[in-house]
């Protein structure tokens, strides 16, 4: 898998809009950073590294999910949805229902 650009292509595929009336040129409010894989799903190790899942709406909030949990290493999306939080990074496997990153910061 080839890591994307910041900007969710799962997010464009929905048709879902990034509210920019916030944003600052050279500023930004993030937390934390990762590295993203479109139409990919990440599973560190089955369950047992799975911190927690929730129902979300966009990438954005699932990413934010993984920076507030002290513990979250990586995340994946999965159906539009569903968040999945782990402890530990993933490597990415193809699965066009999922969108997932590796937290770097």
């Amino acid at each position: 898998m080839t890591p994307i650009a910041v900007e969710s292509l799962y997010e464009r595929d929905q048709s879902s809009t990034r509210d920019s009336s916030d944003l600052v040129a050279g500023t930004t409010t993030k937390q934390c950073f990762f590295q993203h894989f479109a139409r990919s799903w990440m599973d560190s190790n089955g369950d047992a590294n799975d911190l927690m899942n929730a129902q979300v709406k966009t990438v954005d909030e699932c990413e934010k999910l993984c920076c507030e949990h002290p513990e979250c290493r990586s995340f994946t999306m999965w159906m539009g949805t569903t968040c999945f939080l782990r402890a530990l990074p993933g490597t990415p496997r193809a699965d066009g229902n999922s969108f997932s990153g590796n937290r770097l910061t």
